[in-house]
């Protein structure tokens, strides 16, 4: 007999047993306190700047201070949301809410192409200066490059990690084999590099030194970048065009991520010649030629420019303009280095393209200066403060839409927002790189999203000295994997399970990525109504940290999220009693659980690190699962690990006890009198005594949700810790035959 599995366990002791009784439903206590943005696609969320007649941003605005106009007709704002990122300081409001598109965000490309060495150099030095001096803590910043060889490549998606980002700006993604990459393009520096664990196959150090970096750039350099003065002006162009269109299916890819996507273009551009054909001395020297009879020496190619790549222009700014991408162009050449100003003019100049991408997306261009601090700081300043508004699509509404939004205050004008929008693409009409981009927005933006249902738990338990394990388990229902199957219109699902381990500052210190395929007719026999239960392990140093898990459906495009707080101890210099637990253990249905870490064949960068199987007692290997269930006057069991415990000075032993109570959804105390430990073990290496425990409930609780508080006695130091597990009495429960 199969059990509704419920979404979320609220924390707070007497809130969680009330709220376990809805075990169907997921709940997040802060939502009435929240502007109602939907996560899905089914609502659009647009990005307004405005200002008031004194130039400034208008705060407090409502949504009847908006009109709306989608293809010309007045639509109904179904929410509004204030950015003045001025206003949060970088150490508060650390979870405060943002709708998916409301995340200021930046990607910083880099043109290898039409820019030099040095020109690059200097794009990568502005942009770890712009990152570590001018972005606010909650942007999210991707980094992009350019070449002729490789074309487009999204070297990090948008992340607030910025580990990751200065890496993706110093390595350019050429040293990128040293992180761990997961699906949605994700990479972590292992840990076991950063804290130099002994571990068995340790990365090669040279493929992260500046030596070796600068040689893969001066390789890429090489064969990439085409000098207008020595390349043959055919393929100069062909180079060209092909750039442009890479812009359009830029474009296209970001169409998958909600909110204005500011790009930061490092790049010399390419010549105007190519564009619009010969300046005016150009042509009369091509007059002079063929007047002496050298007709031979005219560039007839030159003369006019490329339509062709007009056209790509044409192409590549409705592509950006519908995905609501601004590009901000700033000129790496520098002064003296192809640039013009007011008091002279060089014969080949490269600021047609870049002015044309620039003000075609509305964005800004740096122009004339070997500093571009200014420049950053100001884009920094002027793109802080803006609206979110949202409205639902209609169902005759075209993929791509004509959008008007006016301020109806006396004075107040709209400076930046999208007029022509194509809101993200739902997941059948997405491609691989958009579906990977999504991927990145729900983990980076933390998004809520509930299309299917699964549970998860994640566990500290001891490690390395500095770097511990944290065990993840997430089960999805029975019901439904067969609803997943059904949509398939077969007996098989394929699901994407991706996990993240973040510290408070945002940044990624583990991952783990795996694709699932589950053949359910021939799980028949073996399932019987419980759930899909999948194991792996991630590395955390200590301190809080969350844990944030995404599961989806490949066929459908379903997917869900948690985000879970945890603390991670120190276990190996805490000062007194640590308790890892209590770990909520399937009894009566043991080892249905796929793994995705083998301890006896872990990846490489965790070969001879803390990769030990956690759920064991002794030499008995026991079965996770999210949430204790039992029947009326039943019992279940857990684990419990209790690390620094005191010892008897004669015989070495610990003394410990435990005692429970249960707290009903009313906050009333039901002593458990029966707590049986089953078994127990001791690990000397790690101070660690695990305990399996059984509490056998009072036969005056009746079917509902409830709290068991416990409390670990040291009987040799005094000393207490009190854990707590909910856990729900039902007569359906998922343990009955």
């Amino acid at each position: 007999m199969s059990v509704v599995y419920g979404s979320r366990w609220p924390a707070g002791r007497i809130a969680a047993a009330a709220l376990m009784l809805l075990l169907a439903t997921s709940l997040v206590s802060s939502a009435q306190e929240r502007p109602q943005f939907r996560a899905t696609v089914e609502v659009v969320q647009l990005q307004v700047a405005l200002e008031d007649a004194r130039g400034d941003h208008m705060p407090n605005l409502t949504r009847e201070d908006f009109v709306l106009r989608v293809n010309g007709r007045v639509r109904d704002l179904t929410a509004i949301y204030e950015v003045d990122l001025r206003q949060i300081q970088p150490d508060e409001e650390e979870d405060r809410f943002i709708p998916a598109g409301g995340w200021r965000q930046f990607l910083l490309f880099f043109d290898f192409s039409f820019t030099t060495k040095q020109g690059v150099r200097r794009g990568q030095e502005a942009a770890l200066e712009f990152v570590q001096k001018f972005v606010h803590p909650q942007d999210l910043i991707g980094v992009a490059t350019y070449s002729t060889v490789g074309g487009l490549q999204l070297v990090s998606p948008f992340t607030a990690d910025r580990g990751q980002v200065m890496d993706a700006i110093r390595g350019f993604g050429l040293n990128r084999s040293q992180f761990i990459v997961d699906s949605a393009g994700f990479a972590v520096q292992p840990l076991a590099d950063l804290y130099d664990l002994q571990v068995a196959a340790p990365a090669a150090p040279a493929a992260s030194t500046r030596a070796t970096l600068d040689t893969l750039l001066e390789q890429v350099l090489l064969t990439g970048y085409l000098d207008a003065d020595r390349a043959d002006f055919r393929r100069y162009r062909e180079e060209a065009i092909n750039y442009v269109d890479q812009l359009i299916d830029l474009g296209t890819l970001l169409t998958a991520t909600r909110g204005r996507k500011h790009v930061l273009l490092f790049s010399a551009g390419f010549s105007d010649e190519v564009l619009s054909g010969q300046t005016l001395d150009e042509l009369s020297n091509d007059a002079a030629l063929l007047q002496s009879g050298e007709s031979f020496n005219i560039n007839t190619e030159s003369r006019f420019g490329s339509a062709d790549l007009r056209q790509s222009l044409e192409q590549a700014m409705k592509s950006l303009q519908s995905s609501d991408t601004v590009f901000h162009a700033l000129d790496v050449g520098g002064l003296g280095n192809g640039a013009i100003d007011d008091t002279f003019q060089t014969t080949r100049s490269n600021r047609q393209g870049l002015s044309y991408i620039a003000d075609g997306t509305n964005g800004t261009i740096a122009w004339n200066t070997n500093d571009l601090t200014p420049f950053l700081a100001d884009l920094a300043e002027t793109t802080s403060r803006y609206y979110v508004l949202a409205y639902r699509k209609d169902a005759d509404d075209p993929p791509v839409v004509q959008l008007d939004v006016a301020v109806r205050k006396p004075g107040v004008k709209v400076t930046a927002a999208p007029r022509r929008f194509a809101p993200p693409p739902a997941y059948a009409d997405m491609d691989e790189p958009q579906r990977q981009l999504q991927l990145a927005e729900y983990i980076s933006k933390g998004i809520e999203e509930e299309s299917m249902t699964f549970d998860v738990r994640a566990m500290p338990f001891a490690g390395d000295r500095r770097v511990n394990r944290v065990a993840v388990v997430v089960e999805i229902p029975n019901q439904q994997l067969q609803e997943l199957a059904a949509i398939r219109g077969d007996a098989a699902t394929e699901i994407d399970l991706l996990g993240y381990v973040m510290d408070n500052d945002g940044q990624m210190r583990d991952l783990f990525s795996r694709r699932v395929k589950l053949d359910l007719n021939r799980m028949v026999g073996r399932l019987d109504g419980l759930p899909f239960r999948y194991y792996d392990l991630l590395w955390a140093p200590p301190g809080e940290h969350k844990v944030r898990v995404l599961v989806r459906d490949t066929a459908a495009g379903l997917l869900s999220t948690r985000t879970l707080q945890i603390e991670v101890p120190g276990y190996h210099n805490a000062p007194g009693v640590v308790v890892s637990g209590p770990v909520p253990l399937d009894w009566a249905h043991p080892g249905l659980l796929m793994r995705g870490l083998d301890a006896a064949a872990p990846p490489a960068h965790r070969l001879g690190g803390p990769v030990a199987y956690p759920f064991t007692v002794g030499d008995q290997e026991l079965t996770p699962q999210v949430y204790s269930l039992s029947a009326p006057g039943g019992s279940f069991h857990f684990m419990l690990v209790a690390h620094n415990l005191g010892r008897h000075p004669f015989t070495g032993e610990g003394q410990t006890s435990v005692v429970a109570r249960a707290i009903d959804q009313f906050g009333a105390e039901h002593e458990v009198g029966t707590v049986k430990l089953i078994a127990r073990s001791y690990d000397p290496q790690s101070d660690a005594t695990t305990m399996l425990v059984e509490a056998v409930l009072p036969n005056q609780l009746g079917e509902g949700a409830y709290l068991l508080e416990i409390d670990v006695l040291d009987a040799i130091s005094g000393e207490t810790v009190q854990k707590t597990l909910p856990f729900l009495i039902t007569a359906a429960t998922a343990t009955d035959d």
